[in-house]
């Protein structure tokens, strides 16, 4: 108990603990002339592709923000629809509202879209964040995929926060993401994965023309491909302890909206300060405070129930009452 107490714990959305499963397979490796790293590379994109619901899978160097722009640079054209769902959603209306080679964008709020309270008119592309970390709240992509069809627009979905641990990714054209949030493996990579039917941009940018990582022209993260290798054998135990902290916690949720496995929003103010604890903060205010639950699965469930026990739920601040 004293060693536990004296561990550090990330409640951050990724990435997440330091898995012994990222060491299992490393040694050293090159991306060319490596039948070892071959395998394990080709091992690893299948695992994934699986987990994306798509045809295709590409690793980016990077971040999923990197995976996003390229893909954003690869796949956009026409007219673009982007839905506000929140911080992450700016973001990538911002970069395509910059970007020169977007000329036709709109941006319009989650709850208009799905009530179908817009003019229709013919979009090319409709742009959604499944999950919204910064207030920890999941939206309908089955409903989203729906009215889409309905614009007979393809759907590219910013899958970052949910890969790995929400459900339906198969029904976006286009997605991506990153290796170290859902998929529990180290930062370094970002990952694109698109049906077959979808046509992609041949572009003259080098960075941002997608055949430049589907033939891995650069030094890609092999050792992260590795980690992620030795995740995959035990990914769906890992998940099954993230359903068991949320389960912890039921009684302390927030429940204004929709909440992904990733993580909860309290219905008490959380103290700011917690030894050995890496608290998250938002990159925007959502108005009550989160946690999230990828920092917790190197432990066992007895430890993870006294750490949520000891770290969390004692340090929640009940004179003030819950939110309303």
């Amino acid at each position: 108990m004293e060693n536990l107490l004296k561990s550090k714990v990330t409640f951050c959305p990724g990435p997440g603990a330091v898995l012994k499963d990222w060491y299992l397979f490393q040694e050293e490796f090159f991306g060319r002339g490596d039948k070892r790293y071959k395998s394990i590379k080709f091992k690893t994109l299948q695992w994934i592709k699986k987990k994306s619901g798509q045809d295709i899978i590409i690793p980016v160097a990077g971040a999923g923000s990197t995976a996003a722009i390229v893909a954003f640079n690869s796949f956009l054209s026409g007219n673009i629809l982007i839905i506000n769902t929140g911080y992450y959603s700016k973001r990538w209306s911002t970069y395509i509202k910059n970007n020169i080679n977007f000329k036709s964008y709109k941006v319009v709020n989650y709850d208009d879209f799905i009530n179908e309270k817009l003019k229709k008119k013919k979009y090319h592309w409709v742009v959604f964040v499944y999950v919204e970390t910064a207030h920890c709240v999941k939206f309908d992509l089955e409903r989203v995929k729906k009215i889409s069809k309905k614009f007979k627009s393809k759907l590219i979905l910013d899958a970052t926060a949910s890969i790995g641990l929400e459900k339906k990714h198969e029904l976006a054209d286009v997605i991506f993401f990153s290796s170290c949030k859902g998929l529990l493996g180290p930062t370094g990579l970002g990952f694109i994965a698109y049906k077959n039917k979808v046509k992609f941009k041949n572009i003259s940018d080098f960075w941002n023309n997608i055949k430049t990582h589907a033939n891995s022209k650069y030094t890609l993260g092999y050792n992260c491909i590795a980690s992620l290798y030795g995740v995959s054998k035990k990914h769906s135990e890992y998940i099954n302890k993230i359903k068991y902290a949320k389960s912890i916690m039921k009684n302390y949720i927030y429940q204004k909206n929709p909440i992904p496995l990733i993580g909860v929003p309290l219905k008490y103010k959380l103290k700011k300060k917690i030894s050995n604890t890496i608290l998250y903060e938002p990159r925007d205010n959502p108005g009550y405070d989160l946690i999230f639950f990828l920092g917790i699965v190197k432990f066992n469930k007895k430890e993870i129930e006294k750490i949520l026990k000891n770290r969390i739920i004692k340090n929640l601040n009940y004179r003030i009452g819950p939110r309303k």
